[in-house]
Formats: C-alpha cells, sequence, structure tokens
C-alpha cells in the first residue's frame, strides 16, 4: 500500500461540527442544516496510522453512492489514470443512491484533480482531499429524497406531482433497488484489471457488517474484522455527520481491520481458484508452529486420553462444546493457547465465511448474518495417523458448516492424500485447507503405506449448535 485512493460520499470530506442556530427548513436553495463542515484537512483518513507513509488522494462526491463512484473511476480509467494507485478504499454508504453528472461538471473536477488542484491537504501535502459539491450543482441526484419516507415527498413543494409520483414509483422498482450493486461490482472489476486492491466499509451509526460488496471475493471487507468497537461520535445536525473525535475513532477501527485482514491474507496464502476450497500454506506464524510442533502429544497420550479409528489413527479432543478432561495437561505447553485463540477469534471465522461464500450462499439454508454468534463453536481434534489409515468417500456430520485440516510435518510415504472436489491435495508442513460442508462436499483420503512416523494432523470443523435442524439444501 503506497498510493492510495478513497473515494466516498460526505463522511469523507472531513469533520463536522454542530451550529447553534440551524434549522431543518426543507425548502430547496434553504436548507441550514444543525451542521457544518469544520475543516477538510482532518477527517478518518487523518487517523489511520498506514495511509501516512502513503501518497493519499480523497475523493468526497457529497449526495453520492456507488453509481457516481463508478462514473468517476471509469473517467478515471479510461484516461489511464488508476495506474498511478495500488490501493483503492470505498466508504460505502446508505443505497440506493442514484445520481448522473453532469458531462461538463465530471471533465472539469476529472481534470481538477488529475492536475492536482485539491479543495485542502494534509501530512506534508502527502494527503490530498477533492470534495465535490454534487447535491447541490453539477449532476441529477434522486439523493434528496433517500433519507425520507416516500409519502414525505410532500414536503418538497416545488415538485410537480407528476415528478413526485414518479420517484414513488422508482422507490418502488426491484430494479432501482439493485442499481448500487450492479455498479460496485463493475468497480471491482475495474480494480481487477488494474490490479489494484480493494478495501470496503461502510460507514453507519451501528457500523453494519452486512456491506453491498460482502458477497464479492475481490474485495477486501473490513467489515468482517472484529475491531468495530468505538463509538461513531456525531454532530447533533440533521445528517448527523462525524466529528473530529469521531473520525478519530473510525480511523483507529478502520487501521486496525485493514491490519487484521492483511494478517490472515498475507503473501504466503492463498485462495484456490475454485472458490470452493480455501487452501493457506504457512497458515500458522512459525514460533507458533514450531511450538505446536515440539509439544503435540505422544502417541501413548493418544492410546490413553483419545479413541482409536481402525488400528493406526487415534483422534484427541481439544476443543469441543464441553471441554475434555486432559486439556489442561496440553494447555500447560507453550503455543496452545495461542493456537486456541486464533482458531476461536471472530476475524477467522469471519474469514472463512467471507472466502466460502459461494458455496455458502448456494447450499446454507441460513441466514449467517443473521445467526446470533453463540449459535456456532469450532470443534477441533488434534490427530495422528500410520500405515494403513484411509478414508471412503464421504461428507461430515450435518451440524458441520465448514470442516477443514492443518497439516504439520512433512512425511515420506505413499497414500494419505486428501481428494476434494475433483483436487488432490498433498499434505505439507504448516498447510491448511478448509471447505464448505454442505451436502455434495464428499471427500475421501487414499491409503497411508510406506511411512515411517506418525502424520500430524489437526481437524477443525465451525459447527452449529442446534444439531437436529436441517441447515443444508438437497
Amino acid at each position: 500500500m503506497n498510493r492510495v485512493l478513497i473515494i466516498g460520499c460526505s463522511h469523507s470530506q472531513g469533520s463536522f461540527e454542530g451550529t447553534e442556530n440551524g434549522t431543518e427548513n426543507w425548502k430547496p436553495r434553504h436548507i441550514e442544516q444543525k451542521e457544518r463542515i469544520a475543516t477538510h484537512k482532518v477527517g478518518w483518513w487523518s487517523f489511520v496510522d498506514l495511509l501516512q507513509n502513503c501518497d493519499v488522494k480523497v475523493i468526497a462526491v457529497p449526495g453520492a453512492g456507488f453509481l457516481a463512484y463508478y462514473e468517476i473511476l471509469k473517467k478515471l480509467d479510461l484516461k489511464d489514470k488508476l495506474i498511478d494507485f495500488d490501493t483503492l478504499i470505498i466508504q460505502e454508504t446508505d443505497e440506493p443512491r442514484i445520481s448522473f453528472f453532469h458531462g461538463k461538471f465530471l471533465d472539469q473536477r476529472i481534470s481538477e484533480f488529475n492536475s492536482n488542484i485539491a479543495k485542502a491537504t494534509s501530512n506534508n501535502d502527502r494527503i490530498k482531499i477533492f470534495p465535490w459539491g454534487v447535491t447541490t450543482k453539477g449532476c441529477f441526484t434522486f439523493f434528496p429524497f433517500r433519507h425520507d419516507l416516500v409519502n414525505e415527498l410532500k414536503k418538497f413543494e416545488p415538485i410537480s406531482n407528476i415528478v413526485r409520483n414518479n420517484l414513488k414509483l422508482a422507490y418502488t422498482s426491484s430494479l432501482f433497488n439493485e442499481l448500487p450493486l450492479i455498479f460496485a461490482n463493475k468497480i471491482a472489476e475495474i480494480c481487477k484489471h488494474n490490479k489494484i486492491n480493494m478495501f470496503a466499509w461502510r460507514w453507519s451509526n451501528k457500523m453494519d457488517k452486512n456491506i453491498l460488496l460482502k458477497n464479492n471475493k475481490d474485495v477486501k471487507n473490513l467489515m468482517t474484522m472484529d475491531v468495530w468497537n468505538l463509538p461513531n461520535v456525531r454532530t447533533k445536525g440533521l445528517n448527523g455527520h462525524t466529528s473530529i473525535e469521531g473520525n478519530k475513532n473510525l480511523g483507529t477501527m478502520i487501521n486496525d481491520a485493514i491490519i487484521a485482514y492483511n494478517n490472515f491474507s498475507s503473501k504466503n496464502k492463498k485462495l484456490h481458484n475454485t472458490d470452493q476450497t480455501f487452501i493457506i500454506h504457512n497458515f500458522l506464524e512459525e514460533k507458533l508452529f514450531n511450538n505446536i510442533l515440539e509439544y503435540y502429544p505422544l502417541r501413548d497420550f493418544f492410546k490413553k486420553y483419545g479413541h482409536g479409528w481402525g488400528n493406526s489413527r487415534y483422534n484427541l479432543k481439544l476443543q469441543h462444546f464441553e471441554p475434555p478432561p486432559y486439556i489442561d495437561l496440553i494447555l500447560k505447553h507453550p503455543g496452545w493457547k495461542d493456537f486456541i485463540n486464533k482458531i476461536n477469534s471472530p476475524d477467522f471465522k469471519n474469514l472463512l465465511f467471507n472466502v466460502l461464500h459461494i458455496d455458502l450462499s448456494k447450499y446454507c439454508i441460513l441466514d449467517l448474518d443473521k445467526e446470533p454468534s453463540d449459535m456456532f463453536y469450532f470443534k477441533i481434534d488434534l490427530a495422528i495417523a500410520n500405515n494403513g489409515y484411509f478414508l471412503k468417500d464421504h461428507t461430515d456430520s450435518r451440524d458441520k458448516i465448514i470442516s477443514g485440516m492443518i497439516y504439520l510435518n512433512d512425511i515420506l510415504c505413499n497414500g494419505g492424500n486428501l481428494f476434494l472436489y475433483n483436487m488432490k491435495i498433498k499434505p505439507e508442513r504448516n498447510k491448511a485447507v478448509f471447505w464448505v460442508n454442505h451436502n455434495k462436499s464428499y471427500h475421501n483420503v487414499d491409503m497411508i503405506e510406506n511411512i515411517k512416523e506418525d502424520r500430524k494432523f489437526i481437524y477443525i470443523a465451525l459447527m452449529y449448535c442446534n444439531a437436529k435442524k436441517n441447515i443444508w439444501t438437497n
């Protein structure tokens, strides 16, 4: 992240303050709000530590949404100006916001942007801010009617009944409401074509994680990170924009969210291109991995406390719905508590949901976004296997939402490979693989032969607490 473009609405144009004499006068051209922009030089981006060593341009388009964002990016792309950036941060907002730029207005603003004629700068001119007054001039927009109920359109007295009725019809149209998502995904396509990393977060009073682009695997959804725990402090004005104090909180959380996301998406971790399997190399940090491997239970411990699968595999419960009685014997060794905390973190669960969203949305009946967090828990089994171990083609139990394996050692042998979705996955040191456990996710392991020592691996499953409930499509 070195050259960053930020696009958002008025919530990205700086910091606001309340006013004493403002009124809620909605007559067009006479809007006197109970707040005003305090400064363009200080916004949420001022408090994202990661951006302070970057060259940043901020385009803030009051009243706009994904249609306007797309029109701007398309124009920049046609002029080959997106090659100047390696990262795009999109600030989502309430949708639908349907805006259409006047051609001359857009050309003028793009020219100013390309010429670095900024309204304000900060961080020794490394952050340049370009606020556009779109709701007052330069475009046709439906935005002024977005925050009012349709039956309150009578507030806008100068509007004819014909226009008012057409607006009502627009807001009841399913196509009208789908437009933002269509153009949001077109933005993701532009970024992918230009090899730009795209992050998205949503400005919201409640920090809603259900962002518009949550199902696009090419978009890094910052709202899935478990860092949104600070209040979004706003003015008491009509629109409730963010104050300087609120922007400090937003910037801190966005910074933490980017760091958390990158920790799970480093260059050593990759997603298999079938979108059905998440394969991660170097899954655990080296120090943690070495501690786990050094203090992995021995075969005698497995025989005493675990349960056997045939004569060559033993499983040992590390974490289940109820903790096993021998858990303290394992947790006394370095690394195991850190390992359990890593697996149990909301960040890890959200990452799996985000990466495997295609199969989850296709096969899982549950609306995972609406399920209480206490309906899920991770099951963790330690395992060893030796000559003669194999698994026939099968799916796992129906209360498992996502299944996975972490392989701990490289072993020379014949067989022992995982076969999943017509893929042959070879067990390798510190390699993890995860998949959605739906009714068609059959997998098997071919027989291990000519092995000299135990294969060590950890089985992980994200469980749904109601085992009797059918959660999968047929």
